[in-house]
C-alpha cells in the first residue's frame, strides 16, 4: 500500500525545503562576503613601497643605443584569495621594457656595473652569458626589493638583431 500525501504534508515538506534553501543561501552569502572583505593586514598602505621602488634611478638609466618600449609600468600590491594557487599579498612591482640592437653582452654588462653603484647586490644567479640577472636591495624602513633583468629574445639572438629586455623590480 502506497501512503497518500495530503495537502498539509506536501505544504510542510515544501516549507522545510524553502527554509533549508534560504539558510544555505544566507550561509553562502556570508562565506562569500567573509572571503571578499576580510583581507589580512599587509599590502602596501599608501603605495609607500611602490613609490620608493619607482623612484629608484635604475629605472631611469638606459644603456647606450637602447630605447624604452612604452612607459614604466607600476603595479600596486594586490591581495589574492587562497585557493588552488598561493593566496596572500603580492608586493608592488615596477617594470621597464627596453629594446636594443647592441649585443646582449653590452646590455647585461651595463646593468652588471650600474646596479652595484646604486646599492643593488647580485644574488649569485647568472644568465647563460654568465652575467648577473638578479639583484637585491634593502630600502631602510621599507622592505627588501628584488630586481631582475631578462632578455626575452636571447634564445634567437643573432648578431645585430634587436633584442627586447625586461627590467623588473618588486618589493
Amino acid at each position: 500500500m502506497v501512503p497518500q500525501m495530503t495537502r498539509s504534508t506536501t505544504e510542510h515538506s515544501s516549507s522545510r525545503i524553502r527554509v533549508t534553501a534560504g539558510l544555505l543561501a544566507v550561509a553562502l552569502l556570508g562565506l562569500v562576503a567573509a572571503c571578499s572583505f576580510n583581507k589580512p593586514p599587509g599590502g602596501d598602505p599608501g603605495n609607500k613601497r611602490l613609490d620608493t621602488l619607482s623612484a629608484d634611478p635604475i629605472f631611469r638609466a638606459l644603456p647606450p643605443d637602447t630605447r624604452m618600449i612604452g612607459a614604466i609600468v607600476r603595479t600596486p600590491a594586490r591581495y589574492s584569495q587562497p585557493g588552488f594557487g598561493a593566496g596572500g599579498w603580492h608586493g608592488p612591482a615596477v617594470t621597464l621594457t627596453l629594446t636594443s640592437s647592441q649585443p646582449p653582452t653590452s646590455v647585461f654588462s651595463y646593468y652588471a656595473s650600474l646596479a652595484p653603484s646604486l646599492a643593488w647586490v647580485a644574488t649569485g644567479s647568472r644568465n647563460v652569458l654568465g652575467y648577473p640577472q638578479d639583484w637585491e636591495k634593502r630600502y631602510p624602513g621599507i622592505a627588501q626589493a628584488r630586481l631582475s633583468l631578462v632578455d626575452i629574445d636571447l634564445a634567437k639572438a643573432a648578431p645585430g638583431a634587436t633584442q627586447t629586455y625586461i627590467l623588473n623590480g618588486s618589493a
